[in-house]
């Protein structure tokens, strides 16, 4: 049972720093008037 929650825990923390890069790497263009309020 162990095994298996470090496998999901493992498989979690490969497919977050996948989709953090994806994002990093895509850098969407957010307008001036969100970032200033």
């Amino acid at each position: 049972m162990l095994s298996k929650i470090t496998q999901l825990v493992e498989f979690f923390a490969v497919w977050g720093a996948g989709v953090a890069s994806l994002f990093g790497s895509y850098e969407p263009q957010v307008p001036d008037s969100l970032i200033e309020d």
